[in-house]
């Protein structure tokens, strides 16, 4: 992703992957742009891959291989072809040999795993000396940039916004929204040395992007039928696909130019070089 017309092909991919769930659409692409002329040395391990399509975009034809713990999203993944090698695995401890890789991708992973130090540990392990690290987060703005906590707080209802960020983030399962130098105390300690960061997700971005995930998770009654239905589908349903596509590609265009230069974002990327090598 060396050149701007890369880019654009890679958020071409991904809004339409994700054009039914336009919020993953607007973070994968932001944070596809987060790793514009991030070198990646095959083979490269994607950890915690899910169907591994992302890696596959941002990557193009290299040698990729994925693990995850998730069995029905590797099948997914091994039917769809989407990379060279597939397993089920736990990132606390993973089936590869010492200094397998030269290269270890993670995009919105490690939030999710409570013992984060073993994970950094074990990609130290299977990563050759002064391999790359590359890891997207969310940050410790995250919570700032939240759209109805925001909104709670403008009308003086502070308790009620702490009460919905405890709630989205239970249910998210994030375990880890640290700010760089908690993460750079982990890398440290399992001989990795930070050699670039950045903040994506500018708050314009994440206001869309929370407003589009609580539609994902709340429903309304059908005015037509009375059933319940989430309140995504129902718009979606509504929004000619054309239509869809065409706001996803104007926001994200719009999210790309205010994210350069970003110095407070609710995501954050960040590139280790293994240093270290520890008997």
């Amino acid at each position: 992703m060396n050149h701007h017309t890369a880019l654009t092909d890679c958020s071409t991919q991904l809004i339409a992957l994700y054009k039914n769930t336009p919020s993953l659409a607007i973070w994968r692409a932001l944070e596809a742009r987060a790793f514009d002329n991030i070198v990646f040395e095959p083979p490269t391990l994607d950890l915690a891959c899910g169907t591994g399509h992302f890696a596959r975009i941002l990557l193009g034809d290299r040698l990729i291989t994925g693990c995850d713990l998730d069995e029905i999203t590797v099948r997914v993944a091994a039917k769809q072809k989407t990379l060279n090698a597939l397993s089920v695995a736990d990132a606390r401890a993973l089936p590869y040999p010492d200094s397998a890789f030269n290269s270890v991708l993670a995009n919105c992973a490690l939030e999710h795993i409570q013992d984060v130090e073993q994970v950094i540990a074990e990609v130290a392990r299977v990563l050759k000396a002064f391999g790359i690290f590359a890891f997207t987060v969310p940050s410790e703005h995250f919570n700032d940039f939240l759209l109805l906590p925001l909104f709670y707080q403008f009308l003086g209802l502070h308790s009620r916004a702490r009460r919905h960020i405890h709630w989205y983030n239970a249910l998210q399962q994030h375990y880890h929204l640290d700010p760089l130098p908690r993460w750079q105390a982990r890398l440290n300690g399992a001989g990795f040395g930070v050699i670039l960061h950045r903040y994506y997700m500018p708050i314009s971005a994440t206001l869309v992007f929370s407003m589009w995930d609580l539609f994902a998770k709340w429903t309304i009654q059908h005015p037509r039928t009375g059933s319940p239905v989430r309140i995504q589908q129902f718009v979606l349903n509504h929004i000619p696909k054309y239509l869809l596509i065409h706001m996803l590609r104007c926001w994200i265009v719009c999210y790309h130019r205010a994210s350069k230069e970003v110095k407070r974002g609710s995501g954050l990327l960040i590139i280790a070089r293994k240093e270290k090598t520890f008997e």
